[in-house]
C-alpha cells in the first residue's frame, strides 16, 4: 500500500490541504492512522475520493450551466 501526507494527498487530487482535512473531517476520505501526526492516506483509497468529490463539484456546475442555458431559451 502507497500512503501519501496531506500535502501530497492535496496535490494529487488538485485541491488544498484544508480540503482534504475537510473531507476527512465529512467522512469522505479516512486517514491510513487515525489520529497519527502528520495524517497519511492510502493512495488508491484518495483518487477514488477525489474522483467523487470532483463528480459532484462537475455536476453542479452543469447543472447551474442548464439553469442558465433554459432560462435564455
Amino acid at each position: 500500500m502507497i500512503t501519501l501526507a496531506i500535502s501530497e494527498a492535496a496535490i494529487q487530487c488538485g485541491v488544498t490541504e484544508a480540503t482534504i482535512r475537510k473531507w476527512v473531517m465529512r467522512g469522505h476520505i479516512e486517514p491510513v492512522r487515525r489520529g497519527a501526526k502528520p495524517l497519511r492516506f492510502d493512495e488508491s483509497a484518495l483518487a477514488r475520493c477525489a474522483a467523487e468529490r470532483m463528480s459532484s463539484a462537475e455536476h453542479a456546475r452543469l447543472d447551474a450551466l442548464w439553469t442558465q442555458v433554459l432560462a435564455l431559451g
